[in-house]
């Protein structure tokens, strides 16, 4: 298992991939990329809050569209 990112900046594709495979919310599509909004998160939190867009390859409509 790769190292947890604990920033965005540090996410990968394949980091997400093997993290949404093993969790069963992805069987045959595959993140192709993705893009960081951190917009309007951070107030209010102790921490690192970000959204995830996420685009796919091989995608059915059926896969999350934002973590």
């Amino acid at each position: 298992m790769q190292n947890f990112p604990y920033f965005a900046e540090s996410l990968t594709s394949e980091w997400l991939n093997g993290q949404l495979n093993s969790s069963g919310v992805l069987t045959t599509s595959q993140v192709s990329e993705f893009e960081v909004d951190t917009g309007n998160l951070n107030s209010g939190f102790f921490g690192y809050v970000a959204r995830l867009k996420l685009r796919y390859s091989n995608g059915s409509g059926t896969e999350p569209q934002t973590i």
